[in-house]
């Protein structure tokens, strides 16, 4: 399992542990910045509520790894929430989301 000095980078490769662990799917997708965790943590819940995952991006652009593993999975993404608001997560970020979703 990948890790990174000081904890920081490793939360933004966190779904596709998750799904290569067998502890979720791709089906519902939630997204949150990485910048802070309430949105993330609340997220979280409704994302296991509905055996997927919440996907870790920065605010203010769609993080690599996130766009990465949504490229990847676009197939089989039905859902996507974003979660927090503008200020959390930039129009810009949702976006590029359905840019890597091909929506």
């Amino acid at each position: 399992m990948p890790t990174h000095e000081g904890g920081r980078g490793f939360e933004y490769e966190c779904p596709e542990i998750c799904l290569h662990a067998g502890l979720a799917s791709f089906g519902y997708v939630g997204v949150a910045t990485g910048e802070n965790y309430p949105d993330a943590l609340a997220g979280g819940i409704g994302a296991g509520v509905q055996g997927g995952v919440v996907a870790l991006t920065a605010s203010s652009r769609l993080s690599t790894a996130t766009k990465s593993t949504l490229e990847d999975h676009a197939p089989g993404i039905l859902y996507v929430d974003v979660f927090g608001g503008t200020t959390a997560v930039a129009p810009a970020v949702r976006t590029a989301i359905e840019a890597a979703l091909g929506w």
